[in-house]
């Protein structure tokens, strides 16, 4: 999952991709945060969190990696790339 960049943010060509002279000092402007950028996981922190306040979950007030929500009585916990889901009805965790 790619979360879209809301700045202006560019990088260089990848490996192999100029070769010819005429893409030698071009640059990329990126749309979509990539693996390894600085802000991806900000980026990535956002994008999560607007879906899980779709979904009816709020952040839990002392870890911001917990999303809870009351009407389903569920969890979502989120370190990095892992996600861990529980709660008393597994039809709504395997859904």
């Amino acid at each position: 999952m790619h979360a879209d960049v809301n700045e202006e943010i560019y990088t260089i060509l990848p490996t192999g991709f100029y070769t010819e002279d005429k893409y030698k000092n071009k640059v990329c402007r990126l749309r979509k945060a990539l693996y390894g950028l600085k802000q991806a996981p900000r980026l990535w922190y956002k994008h999560l969190e607007k879906i899980q306040y779709k979904l009816g979950y709020t952040v839990f007030n002392y870890d911001e990696g917990a999303f809870i929500n009351l009407n389903t009585q569920s969890i979502i916990l989120c370190h990095v790339d892992d996600i861990i889901i529980t709660g008393p009805n597994p039809e709504y965790i395997l859904a």
